[in-house]
């Protein structure tokens, strides 16, 4: 079976966006899986249909170009950061647009590296993941989110779980905390301040609640839908200059959940691709 996302193969140097699967996992904490998530959601994408209805968009046409799937040379946490990052790099300096499928949470500090500072970070997760160190471990999946804001301009958006020192953590950074359902109540001056400049998001799949019927490596109850997940994708690809994005923390149990998240992607890069003309006269 193909490996390219949607059954999509089109050249890299053609490309707008260039699929990055990397199976990393060496630090989760509660369920197993994540490793094989990226090549279980490629074979899922396969059997969805080209054609959005709902956007009159045909995503087979999208220039999309799937790399095969990465897999870190290392388990120790700050080697294979290391290697993820000259992995992204390369697809950076060909000026196109990263979209990765973890893969645990910790790939996200090994992406980012491959970016300018300069660039806003948009975290989607459950979690705060903001420990400053756990289980002697300094970068692994809790502790991504202070790792990235110790380098990067942060919004975190939708955590639902965190302890009191993960709180306190955060109060030490000039990091924009939106609770689960404040995203969706925010006034303008917010978004338009959040939205503005180079936007890169983290996408930490327990951020949906798990009746929507996908398993990862840290649900938690009480939870987002698709829909309200969806919308706010819908948001930033409208609104934003998104230079990157990653879905992390899948852990495959069934291919309803595989057909899912390669759905979302689906309509995350769709999105974006409607995105472009939107904002001709921003950017």
């Amino acid at each position: 079976m193909k490996k390219n996302l949607l059954g999509i193969e089109c050249p890299v140097e053609k490309a707008e966006y260039v699929v990055v699967p990397i199976s990393y996992e060496a630090t989760t904490s509660c369920f197993a899986g994540t490793y094989y998530a990226p090549l279980k959601i490629l074979e899922a994408s396969q059997e969805l249909e080209d054609y959005l209805p709902e956007l009159e968009l045909n995503t087979g046409e999208i220039r999309i170009h799937t790399l095969p799937i990465f897999y870190p040379p290392s388990l120790v946490p700050e080697v294979a950061i290391e290697s993820i990052s000259k992995k992204i790099k390369e697809v950076v300096n060909l000026k196109k647009i990263p979209v990765i499928i973890g893969g645990e949470h910790t790939l996200t500090i090994g992406v980012l590296k491959a970016f300018e500072e300069d660039i806003k970070v948009i975290v989607v997760d459950a979690h705060l993941d903001f420990y400053d160190e756990f289980k002697c471990e300094k970068i692994c999946h809790a502790t991504v989110g202070k790792r990235i804001a110790e380098k990067y301009r942060m919004t975190h958006i939708g955590a639902r779980a965190y302890e009191l020192i993960e709180g306190e953590n955060l109060a030490n950074y000039d990091v924009l905390f939106v609770p689960q359902r404040f995203f969706f109540d925010s006034n303008d001056r917010i978004l338009d301040e959040v939205s503005r400049g180079n936007i890169y998001i983290s996408v930490d799949l327990d951020i949906l609640s798990p009746e929507q019927g996908i398993s990862v490596g840290n649900p938690v109850p009480e939870g987002w839908s698709l829909n309200d997940l969806l919308q706010l994708l819908n948001f930033f690809a409208l609104h934003s200059h998104v230079v990157g994005i990653d879905f992390c923390e899948y852990r495959p149990a069934s291919k309803t959940g595989d057909m899912i998240v390669s759905k979302i992607i689906q309509k995350t890069i769709a999105f974006m691709e409607i995105g472009k003309f939107a904002k001709e006269d921003l950017y």
